[in-house]
């Protein structure tokens, strides 16, 4: 499978038991069930569907119960998968991805056609930058956000300030 080194180590995509993960130093940033795969969304796509393997993104579907119709702000994409849920189970639902490695995002966009599908529908944007920046210079407001950033090491410190 694809290995590319990003800029907080080496961004790896697996497939076991039937799940595709990206992985950020042997750590899972996000992984997706093969079975639905992307062709119940599409015909035309193959590979991993919108269900994700990932526990902890179940819970991201109550800020879509909350804001069906919103527009969330999601830091950090790694496999995407999480954005991809929110959008398949809440149509009327957008979402921005702020991800500082541009890196982790095309070995994301590779290997999981879902975000593509998704960015031509305009339902999906990625910002390639850091998301401290970003938010300082943010002008729109967003009904719902997301912080799961990962910087390769040992500490899960999120950005709390924003």
């Amino acid at each position: 499978m694809l290995c590319r080194k990003g800029k907080f180590g080496p961004i790896r995509v697996a497939q076991r038991n039937g799940v595709q993960m990206l992985l950020l130093n042997e750590q899972v940033q996000g992984a997706a069930f093969m079975e639905p795969g992307a062709d119940i969304v599409d015909e035309t796509l193959k590979g991993p569907g919108p269900i994700a393997s990932s526990p902890y993104t179940y819970g991201w579907l109550l800020g879509g119960i909350e804001y069906p119709f919103g527009s969330g702000l999601m830091i950090g994409l790694g496999s995407g998968i999480g954005a991809v849920q929110l959008l398949y189970n809440f149509p009327d639902m957008d979402l921005t991805v702020v991800e500082i490695d541009p890196v982790m995002a095309e070995v994301a966009l590779r290997s999981f056609p879902l975000l593509d599908y998704y960015i031509n529908l305009g339902r999906l944007h990625i910002v390639i930058a850091d998301a401290s920046d970003y938010c300082a210079g943010l002008n729109d407001t967003f009904d719902i956000g997301f912080v799961d950033a990962y910087d390769g090491g040992s500490s899960f410190a999120l950005l709390t300030e924003y």
